[in-house]
This record gives C-alpha cells, structure tokens and sequence, in this order.
C-alpha cells in the first residue's frame, strides 16, 4: 500500500470550520464572511480537464473524488501509470443542498473499465482507471458502473494529509479496541488518540491488523475527516484564523478539480451546512474472489441499483434502510 488515501472530502469539509469564525454576528455579516473565505480558497483549487465531456449540473449534483497517491503532488493527473485511486468517493449533494451523502467504493471493486493508454479494456480493479486513464477513465468507469452521471470530480494528493493535520494542531480520533499494524510496526490503543500529520498517514493507511481489512479503513477515513472536520469547527469558535487559513490553503493547493466546477458556489453551500448533514457509508461487496492468484471483491448489483436509484431520485431514504450508514465517532 503506496499512500493512498480518502481526502477528497477535505475541501468541503473543513470549509464548514470557516462559517464558525464569527459565530456571534449577524446572518448577513456572517454569509458575507463564508462568502470572502470560500472565494479566497476557490482561487487556490487547481483545475484542469478532468471530465470526459462538459456537464452543466442544476439541482442534485452528483461528485466523484479519488485520493491520489501522488504524495508530492508533482504529478499529473492524465495517463499517470501507477497513480492510483484507492479512495473513491461518490458524493452526492441534494436538489435543496441540506444534505450530503458520501459513498466509499472499495479499492479492488472488480468492474469494467473502458480502454484507454496502455489499457485495452476489460475488468480490473476499480482504482487501477487513475493509472491507465486520468480522471476522465475514472470518470467513465464509475458511470458505467452506476450508470447515472457524474456532474463534477476532483482529485486530491495525499500531501494534504499532513500539512492540514498539523495546521489545526492535529486531530483525536477513538478507537474501540486495541490494534497491531505489522506492516508499519505501530501499536494503537483503544481510546482516544492524538494524530500528527505523521501518525495520521500511518492511520489512515492501516489495513494490515484491521478486522475487515480495506473496509475498516475506508471507514477510519470517514472517522478521520469527521475528526478533522470538529477540530476545524473548534478552531473557528476560538477564533483561530491563521490556524484555519493554513489548514484551507493546505487541502485548496493539493485539490485539483474540473474546469466546469462552481467551486465558490459549492463551498458556500457546504459551509452552511449542518455538521450532522454528511451521512457516510460504504458501497456493499458480495465478498472476495481470486482470478489468476489476485483477489478482488465482488460488486453486489442489489447495492449497486440501489445506489442508481438513490441519486437519481435525490432520496437516499431507501439507500440507508437497506445498506446502514458507517459509524464515524469511533472505529477499529
């Protein structure tokens, strides 16, 4: 495992800690100041031809994020042969933007992916479309999965992990029972525990140890950026600014987004937003399958309808009845 991690979320989360700078002023004055921020960071997202062909989203929109693994972020991010995506989030924001729902697909999901570069087309694993063909190859795999349309994508270099982490002064997260990482050789007790940018790569990148593998650690993911999300939203109560501005330039630098994407517009909405209103969970695998000595997982059609008709109905009611939502206060 070469760094790869979930923080396409980062940009809009953490955007919700700059609506708590001011929390004793005025509606207007403090729309105005989650007006200033979310313009000053947009302006700092790199863009670039993510998609395969431009959308004008209106009402729902619908987001794919991958985590790169380019940990220095001086790469790009078309055609990039071993630039993979291990996090990948489906993102859906709804028609009133009161709520968002985040869906974690697992790394080795074995789907098709269309052909492209070196890659002549076929099924694979699902974060292998990165490396072969960019964004927009990941674009296409994840539609054709789903079948429904992805309005808008960004990618995020794992760099980000570390600056923004030690930014707000790193983040606690909980942990319900003691575990042994024997690839990295760390001992994490049950409890609460502090994380530096440092330890926090090393959390994150956990699936050795791990009861349910690669799927306790998309859910360590989501249990990190809601840990990081608060830490952003304590800093804005006490006033916190350089904290907060540095932690934002962090994620906006390492972000790069489509062309097309209304990133102001967005994080404005997404500032507004109640911290209880992101709902996570984790796309469901019928289970492990080896094909000539590699192992994948499965993808569950019942799930993956589900999910289609989820986003395109702008109701996730169904969606979380049948497939419960992940717990992100604590986690293995």
């Amino acid at each position: 495992m070469n760094r790869r991690l979930l923080l396409a979320m980062l940009p809009t989360m953490i955007l919700l800690a700059a609506a708590t700078v001011l929390p004793t002023t005025a509606a207007a004055i403090r729309d105005a100041v989650i007006d200033r921020v979310a313009e000053r960071y947009a302006a700092q997202v790199n863009r670039a031809d993510l998609l395969p062909g431009a959308t004008a989203a209106r009402g729902p929109m619908t987001i794919l994020m991958l985590g790169s693994d380019n940990f220095e972020n001086n790469r790009g991010y078309q055609g990039i042969t071993g630039q993979r995506s291990d996090a990948i989030i489906v993102l859906h924001v709804d028609r009133d933007f009161r709520h968002v729902s985040a869906i974690s697909i697992q790394r080795d999901a074995y789907v098709n992916v269309p052909a492209a570069g070196p890659w002549h087309g076929g099924k694979t694993k699902i974060n292998a479309a990165l490396a072969y063909g960019g964004a927009p190859l990941a674009v296409r795999t994840v539609q054709g999965l789903l079948g429904v349309r992805i309005d808008h994508v960004m990618v995020v270099g794992f760099g980000a992990v570390h600056t923004a982490t030690d930014a707000v002064g790193g983040v606690n997260v909980k942990i319900d029972k003691p575990v042994y990482d024997n690839q990295f050789h760390i001992h994490w007790p049950a409890g609460w525990n502090h994380l530096t940018g440092k330890q926090a790569e090393f959390y994150l990148r956990q699936r050795h140890g791990l009861p349910n593998g690669d799927f306790d650690r998309m859910k360590r993911h989501q249990q990190f950026l809601r840990a990081l999300m608060y830490k952003g939203l304590s800093l804005g109560m006490r006033g916190d600014v350089i904290r907060l501005d540095q932690a934002l330039s962090a994620v906006a630098k390492s972000t790069t987004v489509d062309r097309g994407m209304p990133v102001k517009n967005l994080a404005v909405a997404v500032a507004k937003l109640d911290v209880g209103a992101i709902t996570y969970g984790s796309l469901h695998m019928k289970g492990a399958m080896t094909i000539n000595h590699i192992q994948y997982q499965e993808v569950d059609p019942t799930a993956v309808a589900a999910l289609a008709r989820a986003i395109k109905s702008d109701n996730y009611a169904a969606y979380w009845r049948a497939y419960a939502p992940n717990a992100v206060t604590h986690g293995a």
